[in-house]
């Protein structure tokens, strides 16, 4: 069983007393079948029960100068939350790099490079509130949510654009996502949960 800081999210050694990365202190229960970072919960005491989770949804709606966010999708009894990952800078730092030194090859090198990059941070980042069984492991994605959709509201601000999207529309926030992978899957969950 692994552990994930609950401060900077670095995979940690499971009786470790401290993070390897950033110092932070780990609490060890006595029959050290549990680890845990000081003042988090196990997930059997969240008040939130996932219902749906999908990560790794992108805005395709309007222009963003330096990368486009990465979105998460996390459905409970009550609400819909639309979670808003830190944003990823180095797909587009390593792109244009690429593209000045290099041209063509280093323009795909650098988009490849750059994206598996801000994938693996958007999965640290992740792994602070989900575990690699996606099981809720904190309440940590509190503090990242961008938008907030209760249950009795879902149907009429969400709609399903032909393709690989969506459309979320709720106090006077509208945004396009786009996954690939995951959109058949929600819709599916969609039905049985509205």
């Amino acid at each position: 069983m692994d552990i994930f800081c609950h401060n900077c999210g670095e995979k940690t050694e499971k009786f470790s007393k401290f993070c390897n990365n950033c110092s932070t202190k780990f609490e060890v229960d006595a029959s050290h079948k549990k680890v845990q970072t000081a003042n988090k919960k196990t997930s059997t005491e969240f008040e939130t029960e996932v219902l749906f989770y999908s990560q790794g949804w992108l805005k395709t709606n309007g222009f963003e100068v330096a990368t486009l966010p990465y979105y998460d999708i996390l459905v409970d009894k009550k609400d819909l939350y639309l979670i808003k990952l830190p944003r990823a800078v180095w797909f587009a730092t390593l792109t244009i790099l690429g593209f000045i030194l290099l041209r063509i090859i280093g323009l795909i090198i650098g988009t490849l490079v750059g994206n598996a990059l801000d994938r693996s941070r958007a999965k640290r980042v992740r792994s602070l509130w989900m575990n690699s069984d996606h099981q809720l492991i904190s309440e940590e994605y509190r503090k990242a949510i961008y938008l907030k959709i209760p249950k009795d509201k879902v149907k009429a601000s969400i709609e399903m654009k032909g393709g690989k999207s969506i459309r979320l529309i709720y106090n006077n926030q509208k945004l396009i996502l786009k996954n690939k992978k995951d959109r058949e899957r929600f819709r599916i969950f969609l039905e049985t949960y509205i």
